[in-house]
């Protein structure tokens, strides 16, 4: 019984259903609010990107920031806080399809098992409140998963 239902999951009906199930995630969010998420962190990155952006290296800082996020803020600031949001959903999204593959290459029942286990944290309140925020946690899931 296991084994025929296994028998209708290829490797592109997983990603549909994952991808899917992400839109139904996210879309409300930019048809509804489009508010960018802050924790206390984000402002110090703020700060930092703008150090950055002054042509100063922020070694001299009073707390201690990554500068590493900061970059990343400076690499796609020209579209606002909403274009980071976005990069950082679809490199969310990119990384699990990739963690997918990885496990459909080992057998359908393990790429089956990850679908399943990625879509119960997709839908996680914390995870989808990293993901809408400016935030280093939702890119340190993301290459997690690479890796």
């Amino acid at each position: 019984m296991i084994k025929s239902v296994f028998g209708y999951f290829n490797i592109k009906v997983v990603v549909f259903l994952f991808v899917c199930l992400n839109i139904l995630i996210y879309l409300p969010y930019f048809l509804n609010e489009a508010i960018v998420g802050f924790s206390m962190d984000t402002f110090g990155y703020l700060f930092v990107s703008e150090q950055l952006k002054l042509g100063l290296l922020p070694v001299q800082l009073p707390y201690d920031f990554p500068i590493g996020y900061s970059l990343f803020i400076n690499l796609f600031d020209w579209g606002g806080g909403l274009l980071l949001i976005l990069i950082q959903l679809l490199l969310y999204v990119l990384s699990s399809i990739f963690f997918i593959k990885e496990l459909f290459k080992l057998s359908k029942s393990f790429g089956v098992a990850g679908l399943l286990g990625l879509c119960m944290y997709s839908l996680q309140p914390y995870t989808i409140r990293f993901n809408l925020s400016l935030n280093t946690e939702s890119l340190f899931i993301s290459f997690i998963i690479i890796y």
